[in-house]
C-alpha cells in the first residue's frame, strides 16, 4: 500500500493569511512599474515632437528655413540627457561612480547651485533665500552642485508666484530646504517617493506640469554616494510645506 505524503503547510495555503514575500514582491513590482512608465512617459514626448516635425519637413508642410533644426536639436538634447541621467544614476546605485573628492565650504556650494536656478525663480516669482553657517565638507563640489540645482528646480517648478524657497542650517549642520505652499502631489507618509525615478510622471495627464522625470532620484543617489542621506516630510500648518533635509558627513 503506497502512503501519499503531503507537504508541510505554509502560510500560502492558509486563507487569508499572505506569503512573507508578497509585501516585498509587491513593491518590487510596482517599482519596475513606476520606472518602466515613467521611461516611457519622459521618452514619448521628445520622441513624438521629432516624428510629427521630421514628417513636416519631408512633407514640405515645414520650411527648414525657420529655425526648425535648432528647434529639433533641442528634443534631441533632451533625450540625451535622459539618458546621461540614467547612466549617472545607475553607476551611483551600483557604487560605481568615480567622484573628485575636495574639501569645500558647504555654503559655496549652495551659492552655486542657488546662482543656477536664480534666473528661473525669478521668472517665477518665487523668493529664494539661504541662511547659512559656514560648513566643511569633504565631497565632489560638481557632483553636489548638480544634485542640489536638481532639488531646487524640482522645487521651484511647483511653486506658485509669491511663495518662498528657504536654505539653512539645522541644530546638527544638516541643510534643511523648505518648500513653502508646494504643490507636490504626495500624500503623507509617502514623501520619499519624490525621489523615485519617474514617481510622478505615472499618471500625469497635464502636459504643462512638471514632474520629477529621474532628477530627484539622481540628486538623492549623488548625495547618497557621498555617503549622505536625503528625506522628505511634510511640516506647517495643515502640512502646507515640504521639508528636504540633507545629511552628509563632514571630515
Amino acid at each position: 500500500m503506497t502512503m501519499k505524503q503531503e507537504r508541510p503547510t505554509t502560510d500560502n495555503d492558509r486563507p487569508g493569511v499572505p506569503c512573507a514575500q508578497t509585501p516585498v514582491n509587491d513593491l518590487i513590482a510596482r517599482g519596475r512599474h513606476i520606472f518602466a512608465a515613467g521611461l516611457a512617459h519622459e521618452l514619448r514626448t521628445p520622441l513624438t515632437i521629432l516624428k510629427g516635425r521630421l514628417h513636416g519637413l519631408e512633407d514640405g508642410i515645414i520650411d527648414p528655413s525657420t529655425g526648425e533644426c535648432d528647434r529639433l536639436l533641442k528634443q534631441v538634447d533632451q533625450l540625451l540627457r535622459i539618458v546621461d541621467d540614467l547612466g549617472i544614476l545607475v553607476k551611483a546605485q551600483a557604487g560605481q561612480l568615480v567622484l573628485d573628492w575636495r574639501s569645500v565650504d558647504f555654503r559655496h556650494i549652495i551659492e552655486r547651485a542657488v546662482e543656477e536656478v536664480r534666473s528661473e525663480a525669478r521668472a517665477a516669482q518665487v523668493d529664494i533665500s539661504p541662511n547659512l553657517r559656514p560648513v566643511i565638507l569633504y565631497c565632489d563640489p560638481a557632483r553636489l552642485i548638480r544634485a542640489l540645482t536638481t532639488i531646487f528646480r524640482f522645487a521651484l517648478s511647483r511653486m506658485a508666484p509669491g511663495q518662498s524657497l528657504t536654505i539653512r542650517n539645522g541644530d546638527d549642520n544638516d541643510l534643511i530646504i523648505t518648500v513653502w505652499g508646494n504643490d507636490l502631489k504626495c500624500a503623507h507618509g509617502q514623501e520619499h517617493l519624490l525621489f523615485a525615478p519617474f514617481y510622478d510622471s505615472v499618471g500625469n495627464e497635464d502636459a504643462n506640469a512638471a514632474h520629477s522625470s529621474v532628477g530627484p532620484a539622481l540628486a538623492a543617489a549623488l548625495i547618497h554616494a557621498h555617503g549622505g542621506t536625503v528625506t522628505a516630510r511634510r511640516s506647517g500648518i495643515e502640512e502646507a510645506s515640504l521639508e528636504i533635509r540633507i545629511s552628509l558627513p563632514r571630515p
